[in-house]
């Protein structure tokens, strides 16, 4: 009975797959546009997709400060009245995370694109080398992957984690290539409130 069902349905799985492929051949198309960039613009891409994120919340971002601010200005506001407000802000910040995810699912295939092209050069270079600015100098401060020569910064594939010398391999970009649209587009992304996500991935 189960394999007629399958047949005629498919399996979960195979519906699985059909939900996530239209974001992994985003990915690819998006991933090819980066072949040719610089390091240096490749890292700022990030910066990019920041700001859209930014711009695309803006606006419940500033009813949510405005909200904080109007509690914060009127310390004798009645109970009643603040927790109205508060009231408020939950329900904007509701709608915030609502939001938010399908910002997420929008620049999710040029983000992974950016990980998977940073994954790739880390894999056939020993080191990337990007103009260095203040977090640069910072981070290779306390970590010995990273160098700082004149005013270049200098990133190693190898870095130390969890005791154990780690080098980057692109099998770990595959493997979370799948995990990541898996969870982006069948199991809601961003995770839930107070859980982290960690993938393996090389600062940069």
């Amino acid at each position: 009975m189960f394999k007629l069902i399958a047949k005629l349905f498919g399996t979960k799985s195979e519906k699985d797959i059909k939900l996530v492929m239209p974001l992994v051949q985003e990915a690819i198309r998006e991933g090819e546009k980066l072949l040719t960039v610089s390091n240096d613009e490749l890292r700022n891409k990030t910066t990019e997709i920041q700001a859209v994120i930014n711009t695309k919340l803006k606006s419940i971002d500033d009813q949510l400060a405005a909200l904080h601010q109007q509690i914060a200005d009127n310390a004798e506001m009645d109970l009643n009245e603040k927790e109205a407000v508060f009231a408020r802000i939950d329900k904007i910040e509701g709608e915030r995370n609502k939001e938010l995810e399908k910002v997420l699912l929008e620049i999710l295939p040029q983000a992974f694109a950016i990980i998977r092209e940073t994954a790739r050069r880390f894999k056939e270079n020993e080191y990337l080398e990007v103009t260095a600015h203040d977090f640069d100098i910072h981070y290779a401060a306390t970590h010995e992957n990273v160098k700082i020569n004149g005013d270049k910064a200098l990133w190693y594939n190898k870095w130390m984690a969890a005791g154990n010398l780690i080098t980057w391999s692109t099998m770990k970009c595959r493997l979370s290539a799948v995990w990541c649209c898996t969870r982006a587009r069948l199991l809601k992304w961003p995770p839930a409130k107070g859980r982290l996500w960690s993938p393996p991935f090389p600062l940069f």
